[in-house]
Parts: structure tokens; sequence; C-alpha cells
């Protein structure tokens, strides 16, 4: 049969249409005509990379390097399927620490690395889907206490204590208000009482902080990484009032240890 009159160039002899095309992202291109994921699965290479650089960033940026830290964490143990932590896990500590040290000091280093290691923690547990309330609460529970103790630690080398700090940040921020009325006096004076009962619970606020923005880091790779929501962690998904008392147990136990950290860090600076 004559083929029909049409613009369309015919097929030329001995063609064929090829039977599979290559790995993506995501997946294979979609069979059903559909435009196939236009990006190519990430290496365990590239998640080492993005470790280490997320490490530097974290020396100067803590808030955005926890992110990027997480993000490369993420990737690199999808790809060894679990396994593969502890090469970028080491390096980007040690990056975090040193760049930490020559911009900022030996303070800002401790929090910095107290953040790399929070969300490489984040990183591994969204990667092989362990990311529960129970082990989210753990690893805030234990950075809170790490920004603690080294606080702690370097107030007692500086011959003062985190109480006596606390207390100056308070009294500075009173005496913008010094010719205030009785009552606002009143007011300040158990503001400051609540302020010196709970002052070492402020470190798990900002431990939440760190937790919530490594979390972000990992949860967006990870979404790209499996392209299948049920096997993301939904906050939403989750009884608010579990993550309340999840919450409210971190404080108690920070509390809780935050007088035995300062008095064992007191007997340490009688010591010396």
């Amino acid at each position: 049969m004559d083929r029909p009159d049409s613009n369309i160039p015919q097929a030329p002899e001995g063609y064929s249409r090829p039977e599979s095309s290559p790995q993506n992202f995501a997946g294979p291109s979609n069979q059903n005509g559909g435009k196939p994921r236009p990006f190519e699965a990430p290496t365990y290479k590239q998640g080492f990379v993005l470790c280490v650089v997320g490490g530097v960033i974290t020396g100067l940026l803590s808030f955005i390097g926890a992110a990027l830290v997480a993000y490369g964490m993420v990737i690199a143990v999808y790809c060894k399927k679990g396994h593969g932590w502890f090469g970028p896990a080491i390096t980007s500590v040690l990056v975090t620490g040193v760049a930490a040290y020559l911009l900022s000091g030996p303070t800002e280093a401790a929090t910095s690395v107290t953040a790399c290691a929070l969300a490489l923690g984040v990183g591994y547990a969204f990667a092989t889907e362990k990311l529960t309330v129970g082990v989210g609460s753990l690893l805030v529970g234990a950075t809170a206490l790490a920004l603690l103790g080294y606080d702690a630690f370097f107030a007692a080398m500086a011959g003062t204590t985190l109480p006596e700090l606390a207390q100056n940040v308070f009294n500075q921020y009173a005496s913008q208000v010094s010719g205030a009325s009785p009552e606002i006096q009143e007011g300040l004076s158990t503001a400051k009482a609540l302020f010196m009962l709970f002052w070492p619970t402020s470190y798990t606020g900002m431990a939440l902080l760190y937790f919530v923005i490594a979390r972000f880091g990992a949860r967006t790779v990870y979404k790209a990484l499996t392209r299948d929501p049920q096997k993301l962690p939904q906050f939403q998904l989750m009884d608010v009032p579990f993550w309340m008392c999840a919450l409210t147990v971190d404080n108690l136990f920070v509390y809780a240890l935050s007088s035995t950290i300062l008095s064992a860090l007191d007997i340490l600076s009688l010591l010396r």
C-alpha cells in the first residue's frame, strides 16, 4: 500500500526504537510517554564532597551548614545502602572544627562541631529510615547537653561559671529599664528568678533549631531520591501532644544533668 501524503518524513530503513534508556535520578524514564526526569542519580563521591563542603560552611555559618551536611550524608549513606557513613562523618567534623577554630576561635569551633555532629546524625537516621520521634528527641537532648557542657567548660577556664554569665546577661537587659515603675521592677525580679531557674533549658531550644534545619536538608534530598511520600516522616502526621511530651522530657533531661555537669566543672576549676 502506498504511504499517504503527509509532511512527516519516513523513517530510514532498518531504524528501530531503543528498548531502554539510562537510569535517571529516581529511576528509569516514564514508559507511558511522559517526560523523563532530568537528573542523574547522585554518587557516593558527590555525597562525600557535599559533607566536606557543608563542614566548611558549618565552620562559618553553623545553621546553614548543618542543612548541607545532612544533605550530603543522606546521599552518601543512601548510595552505600546504609553503610559508608564513617568517612564523610569524620572528614566533615574535622573540617568543621578546623575552619571554625581558624576563623572564630575555640568556642565557636565547639558549637560548629556540635551542629555538624547533629546534622550527620539526622542525615544517617533519615537515609536509613530510622528518624522517629524518639531518635529525634535523643539527638536534640544529646546536642543540648554538649552545648551546655562545653560552654560551662570554657566559662570555668575563664574563671567564672555559666550561672554567673547567665545572671550578667539578664542584668544587662534589665538595666535598660532601670527607671521603670515599681510594678515593672517587681516583674523583673520574678522574671529573673524564673530565668535563673530554667536557663539551662535554653540549650534545648538551640539544639532543636539545629535539628529542624538539618532535617530540612535531609528531607529535601531524601524526597528526591525515593520519590515515595510514604517513606518521609511527617511532623503533621505525628501526635502533637506526643511531640510536646518529647520536648518536655528533653528539657527535664538537660535540666537534671546540667547541675551535675556544672558541679563537676566547678570541682575541676578548684583543683587547678
